[in-house]
């Protein structure tokens, strides 16, 4: 017996391992738990092989008529008693009506495998990148154009610092001790000291302390928060979740004309908010301070006069030129010469500064120049040689998702955009692709734990068809993690998916040893019906109860309130509800398929020879 245990382990071993080779994000999140678990299933196998077995022989040593052994067998002959009752009575009818019915059976089984792509598919169930997490925190980040006053982002602060104490008053009453905000906390200027941007941070009590998510209080705070004026950004977060940091929806416009560049920018933040549940929208583009832009008149051009010496002597003038520099002992001093601060106070001071030309005459300013007043730009952006803007926007779940929000993009508001602008290109950036970069490496290691997972279970085995048989359980492992986050409400999650893979390892096992009970009732010289039958109620007991101890100890994680935990829901919805469904397809349909694989075997034999074979000639020697 020790060959089928190394398998269960070795399988699920080899399940556990595709999450270590997922990329992104996801994959940092996620790497710990495969070494994790992997140690603990080499500590198991160890345990069971070689501790096990001598903690069972010291039940040889035992005295069996003490009270505590007649109390025990007593329970245990009960206990025992209801089961074989529930297995005579339940199971065993409706077992062998679906080995009768074994075509309809596996086609009920296909149905349900049909209805979970079309919940899928038919956007019955969300698909996210993570799902979202109760924080610890709410971050408020207001920017202003550069060169704004300090007073004005001052103002700005405090009104949000009186809308969260609004929130806090209106609905203390959530929170356990009368108060859902801890502390508020607000600072002007970013690392450089630049006062045009601001936050403001909310400490919130602990989610187990209040009966309002941090998503709920974010958004009455902003509701609560009136209007601030000439901002470029207010934007509003929720921080100290266990959700992976990534912008919901992220798009890149990219273009080498940069007024469409930039009208196509605004645009597209006007297209997104007409969408429902997309808010917080804005782009990296940050005008500049305002900058004055000179340029010569005809009468300048005449006069001889460029650009670069206008631009040289107005730099002399208002900025210093160096005329001499003074030696005194080591140190040396630089003597500059500049209009005096009061010929240098306003715009005004320009138009009367006097312009030598090349024939060596002084004329007035705005004889030979003019000047516009325009905004520079604060920084340049680009992506494979073109300029570019990111506009990235947050997406309320309870409405849609990044999924859905792309999707609606790419079919209504890219092709007018691009016929609109036809030279800006447009990219999806943000979860969606943090979530296809994850998808895209876990499937390339799952193929290959899946094909670890075969070649184990056809060296057991040996045989090439068997091994297909157990690994057939786990596409239905997912009908039930997909039911099963459907029922509960939860969306479709890489840590669902995470789930999903693990499970493959699990369903496995109860697979396992169901065909192995098969092949050895055969070994015993029972026929193939004989021994289909009798495997099913000889492992009910087992698989019944290897699903039950394995989904009550996922049922305390199901039930955990604590920020911490809300993570790895996902996952355990996965594996608890995946392998429920699992359970009853080994207690029905692996047996079923069994039969099939049978009937496909004895046509065969019939094609080839002609005669119609008894099922015992059609297995032949492949049962070992």
């Amino acid at each position: 017996m020790a060959w089928p245990v190394i398998a269960a382990i070795t399988t699920t071993i080899l399940a556990f391992m595709p999450l270590y080779y997922v990329e992104g994000k996801m994959g940092k999140f996620i790497a710990i738990m495969p070494f994790v678990v992997i140690a603990t299933l080499i500590g198991s196998l160890f345990e069971g092989l070689f501790i096990l077995p001598a903690h069972l022989g010291h039940r040889k040593h035992s005295d069996p008529n003490s009270p505590v052994q007649i109390w025990s067998k007593k329970v245990r002959h009960t206990i025992e008693t209801k089961i074989e009752s529930f297995i005579n009575t339940f199971y065993v009818p409706v077992f062998h009506k679906s080995l009768v019915y074994r075509y309809a059976t596996i086609a009920l089984i296909i149905f349900t495998l049909m209805c979970t792509k079309g919940l899928i598919s038919g956007g019955h169930i969300d698909v996210v990148l993570s799902p979202e997490s109760d924080g610890m925190f709410l971050v408020t980040n207001v920017e202003f154009p550069e060169g704004t006053s300090f007073s004005i982002t001052r103002e700005a602060i405090k009104k949000l610092e009186k809308s969260a104490i609004a929130v806090n008053e209106k609905y203390g009453k959530y929170g356990k001790n009368g108060y859902v905000i801890e502390g508020i906390y607000s600072e002007t200027g970013n690392k450089g000291g630049a006062g045009h941007v601001g936050k403001v941070r909310l400490t919130l009590v602990q989610p187990e302390d209040r009966d309002l998510p941090s998503k709920d209080l974010l958004n009455f705070w902003r509701q609560e928060t009136p209007e601030i004026h000439n901002a470029l950004k207010v934007s509003f977060a929720s921080q100290g979740g266990m959700s992976v940091s990534v912008s919901d929806m992220e798009v890149l416009v990219s273009g080498k004309n940069f007024d469409s560049l930039n009208a196509a920018n605004f645009e597209l933040q006007k297209k997104l908010a007409d969408f429902d549940g997309v808010y917080d929208i804005e782009s990296d583009y940050k005008p500049g301070k305002r900058e004055l832009n000179v340029h010569l008149t005809q009468q300048g051009m005449i006069m001889g006069i460029t650009l670069q010496a206008l631009a040289s002597q107005l730099r002399q003038g208002f900025f210093g030129t160096e005329v001499v520099k003074l030696q005194r002992g080591r140190e040396s001093i630089n003597v500059e010469v500049r209009f005096s601060k009061e010929e240098r106070a306003n715009l005004g001071d320009l138009y009367k500064t006097l312009i030598r030309t090349p024939a060596g005459h002084e004329v007035p300013f705005d004889t030979v120049a003019y000047v516009k007043m325009k905004r520079g730009l604060s920084e340049i952006k680009r992506r494979d040689g073109k300029r570019r803007i990111r506009v990235i926007c947050a997406v309320d779940y309870a409405v849609t998702t990044p999924k859905k929000l792309q999707k609606m993009l790419k079919r209504k508001v890219v092709p007018l955009m691009s016929k609109q602008y036809p030279d800006v290109e447009f990219s999806f950036k943000g979860a969606n692709e943090e979530q296809d970069k994850s998808m895209n490496s876990l499937s390339i290691a799952f193929m290959s734990a899946l094909m670890g997972i075969y070649v184990v279970l056809s060296v057991i085995f040996r045989s090439y068809a068997q091994p297909l048989l157990i690994m057939a359980a786990i596409p239905f492992g997912i009908v039930g993690a997909v039911f099963g986050h459907y029922f509960m409400g939860f969306p479709l999650s890489m840590l669902s998916v995470f789930g999903i893979v693990a499970l493959s390892g699990v369903v496995v096992n109860d697979s396992l040893v169901m065909i192995e009970r098969i092949n050895e009732n055969i070994n015993e010289k029972m026929t193939v019906w004989e021994a289909v039958q009798q495997a099913g109620p000889r492992r009910f007991r087992p698989i019944i109860i290897t699903s039950i101890t394995t989904i009550a100890g996922l049922l305390p994680l199901l039930a955990e309130k604590s920020l911490q935990a809300q993570s790895l829901k996902p996952m355990a919805v996965s594996l608890s509800a995946g392998l429920i469904f699992a359970t009853f397809l080994t207690l029905f349909g692996i047996p079923c398929m069994y039969l099939m694989l049978n009937d496909i075997r004895r046509v065969i034999y019939w094609i080839r020879s002609g005669d119609w074979p008894s099922r015992e000639v059609a297995n032949g020697n492949s049962i070992h």
